[in-house]
């Protein structure tokens, strides 16, 4: 069947379910995945959240494909439930040492939550692993930044000097942060 019909949502989901009932949870996942997949593409968010949910209920370890489930969370208004699933990708890939990966995840959280302080000092640290000094900060100066608008200024110096030690001739950034 699935030769004859390869995106047949029905016979796909069937086949999972019948690995699931034969206790091979690891077999279910590329077919739920692939069924999720044609849903996505005909616009079907939100029973594509579903089986990734199902995939991750049936078979924790397929930790990659949270990805594709907290992309599909924001187009159907669910931004805040997005982000347990990208954060614990994103920890999977830097325990695969897979930081390029992390990173872009991570860019996503914080496109997410442009003013959440914290998850962009993650991302400055992946960037700071990766070595790249313009991109750490570039990170920093928007962490000052939201530090100076919640009247943070020395939280906001902090991080200045932090930027200051990744790269001496950020001296611009300080300025910025301190508004002048």
């Amino acid at each position: 069947l699935l030769r004859a019909i390869p995106d047949d949502i029905t016979n796909l989901n069937r086949i999972g379910d019948l690995c699931v009932r034969l206790n091979k949870m690891s077999d279910a996942a590329p077919f739920y995945r692939r069924a999720a997949e044609v849903l996505v593409g005909q616009g079907f968010y939100d029973k594509a959240i579903a089986l990734y949910k199902k995939i991750n209920r049936i078979d924790p370890t397929q930790v990659e494909l949270l990805e594709p489930l907290a992309d599909l969370q924001p187009k159907q208004g669910l931004v805040g439930e997005a982000v347990d699933p990208y954060e614990a990708v994103a920890d999977y890939f830097q325990t695969q040492k897979k930081i390029d990966r992390a990173i872009g995840v991570h860019r996503k959280i914080v496109a997410m939550l442009p003013g959440d302080a914290p998850r962009r000092f993650r991302l400055a640290g992946l960037f700071e692993r990766k070595g790249w000094r313009e991109a750490v900060v570039a990170e920093y100066g928007a962490i000052s930044s939201i530090m100076v608008d919640r009247g943070r200024a020395d939280e906001a110096c902090e991080v200045c000097l932090r930027a200051l030690d990744v790269d001496a001739g950020c001296l611009e950034l300080i300025g910025q942060a301190v508004g002048e």
